[in-house]
């Protein structure tokens, strides 16, 4: 790593905290300081971060201020904030308004440094998530996708009318329907379309692995966790959850898939917090989830959750697959 890799704002008004994080933190790139409000409102302006330590309280404003304001100028810099004391309340609104994590000024150099490599981490696979989308938009053409027949176009204006939306959507359709193009749809038109779109193939995973898949895992939960690993949930974070073939989800793990979108919030295996996320969910499946239900195969809970508005697409008898 050299030391231009990232750009990073310390703002504190104590001096000596400012210069104990900058030479903690000068491995990882360059390091710019404000001791106030208004110093780190100017340098913020001018230059792009890739991360930022905030310091809660300031002699001209309060960190929380500062965090809305920076986060609506430069959404992709990640915000951690520094306080005296550990407080659920500040952690909760710190989260709300979009910061990255928190520590306390009494930290341990090691948790810090490895709190950033999170950052950075997070950095890394967001950049990788949207080029892989700009190169699906390159080769995905969204109208051919949908097609000039008056049945393709009915299901054209239902798409676009929840793409407006946040509710779930549970996309039902024959294997080759184009479920998958459906939900990229989906996101292309809503107004997440900036932030990224993650898919996942639930049939796919190793039954063992489910669960760090979608919720991601702490360094040393499990034998092969040789590092901290954002989960699908928190790489799609303000964007687009697509989950295919979900009728594959493991009963155990559902729960947590149901308490991921009625909370907001998920916690990695091995962790001890909740981190919170903003996540839309898309799920498709080539079964019928109902009978599933009534099999006791799936949660009812989760179904109803998912079933928020249903699509169903033509079977390949009928109309045909959506052309690719």
């Amino acid at each position: 790593m050299t030391t231009d890799t990232y750009r990073i704002l310390v703002v504190d008004d104590d001096e000596s905290m400012r210069d104990l994080l900058s030479s903690v933190l000068a491995t990882f790139g360059k390091i710019d300081t404000a001791a106030d409000g208004k110093e780190a409102r100017e340098k913020f302006r001018v230059e792009e971060y890739t991360a930022m330590l905030l310091d809660y309280m300031l002699p001209d404003t309060d960190g929380l201020t500062l965090l809305k304001e920076f986060k609506e100028l430069q959404p992709q810099t990640e915000i951690v904030m520094i306080t005296h004391v550990r407080e659920v309340k500040l952690a909760v609104q710190a989260s709300k308004l979009g910061a990255f994590d928190y520590i306390n000024k009494d930290f341990e150099v090691e948790d810090l440094r490895a709190l950033m490599k999170r950052v950075f981490e997070k950095q890394s696979h967001v950049k990788e998530i949207l080029y892989l989308r700009s190169e699906v938009e390159r080769l995905t053409d969204q109208e051919f996708l949908l097609g000039v027949n008056a049945r393709m176009q009915s299901l054209k204006l239902v798409l676009d009318r929840a793409a407006s939306t946040s509710a779930t959507v549970l996309v039902q359709g024959e294997s080759g329907t184009g479920k998958e193009l459906v939900a990229r749809y989906l996101h292309q038109k809503s107004p997440r379309v900036e932030k990224p779109f993650v898919a996942i193939n639930m049939a796919s995973i190793p039954e063992h692995l489910v669960e760090a898949t979608l919720f991601g895992h702490e360094k040393g939960a499990f034998t092969g966790a040789l590092k901290t690993t954002y989960g699908k949930f928190e790489l799609a974070d303000h964007g687009t959850l697509f989950c295919d073939e979900i009728a594959d989800l493991k009963f155990e793990v559902q729960a947590k898939l149901l308490r991921a979108i009625q909370e907001g919030e998920v916690e990695r295996v091995g962790g001890q917090k909740p981190i919170h996320v903003d996540v839309r969910l898309l799920a498709a499946t080539n079964r019928d989830l109902k009978t599933l239900v009534q099999e006791g195969k799936f949660r009812e809970d989760l179904f109803y959750r998912l079933n928020v508005i249903p699509i169903q697409l033509p079977s390949l008898g009928g109309l045909g697959a959506l052309p690719l």
